[in-house]
């Protein structure tokens, strides 16, 4: 994990980072973890999550792990359940996240409804999964993950690109609804961020002509979205809910139309 950390106070935190066993969902856990939040992951995969969870407390931090899958929302919600207890929860912050690129003429219905299971219906179920468990004497934060194709379309990318919008919808109706209670809902859209995801879905060309694209020039780092995270589950971010925060290295400041082959 790297070594950059904000300096944010987080010891009020006790949340659940879903996705929380690889790429962006791991530095988040490692950052906000080391800031003194107490943390659970959630993650399908169930030996990641506890070995980061594992790594975690080597270094005397609070973390622990339940395997879980969030497009199963029942689970979900029995999840949230047995990791509150008596003490609640007033944090989440959602990382799952999938992407596979095809021709749009390839896109079945399968193929359609994962995309939009994992990337979407997943988040509203922790979201769903989450609120009942937030004590009213709480101040709550919501951080979803959608994406730079969550603002605008990409090539090749029909489904996900669809679902990650819908991420941005959920977060801006949530912050209306949930503002009266004082919590607080926001979404990060990331560029291209150097993690396994974007490494199975993309070429090195791909890779490559995204950095020369970007205006600061290289690719994202998880570190770099794990301190926008930061912020906006810290006290100092109480004034900012249905925000929409690029965090791209500028991608989305211009107007791209090729996918880079």
């Amino acid at each position: 994990m790297s070594s950059e950390r904000p300096s944010f106070d987080l010891s009020h935190v006790r949340g659940v980072v879903a996705g929380g066993a690889s790429g962006i969902g791991r530095e988040t856990v490692s950052v906000l973890a080391g800031l003194g939040a107490t943390l659970t992951i959630f993650d399908r995969d169930g030996h990641a999550a506890r070995t980061a969870a594992a790594e975690e407390q080597e270094g005397g931090l609070t973390v622990e792990a339940v395997e879980v899958d969030v497009t199963d929302g029942d689970a979900v919600r029995q999840a949230f359940a047995e990791v509150a207890g008596d003490r609640g929860l007033n944090t989440l912050v959602n990382c799952v996240g999938s992407n596979r690129f095809q021709e749009v003429d390839e896109v079945g219905f399968d193929d359609w409804n994962e995309h939009i299971a994992v990337n979407l219906t997943g988040a509203w179920h922790v979201v769903a999964g989450f609120l009942p468990q937030l004590k009213e004497s709480i101040d709550g934060s919501i951080v979803l993950i959608s994406s730079v194709a969550g603002l605008s379309g990409i090539p090749k990318a029909v489904p996900y690109a669809s679902a990650k919008h819908g991420v941005i919808g959920l977060t801006r109706a949530l912050a209306l609804d949930l503002g009266p209670r004082g919590t607080t809902v926001n979404a990060i859209c990331p560029g291209v961020i150097g993690t396994p995801l974007l490494l199975r879905a993309t070429t090195r060309a791909f890779r490559d002509q995204a950095q020369e694209r970007t205006p600061l020039r290289r690719l994202g780092r998880t570190a770099d979205v794990a301190a926008a995270i930061a912020f906006l589950v810290s006290r100092h971010a109480r004034w900012i809910t249905g925000a929409i925060l690029p965090v791209d290295g500028g991608l989305t400041s211009g107007i791209r139309s090729s996918h880079w082959d």
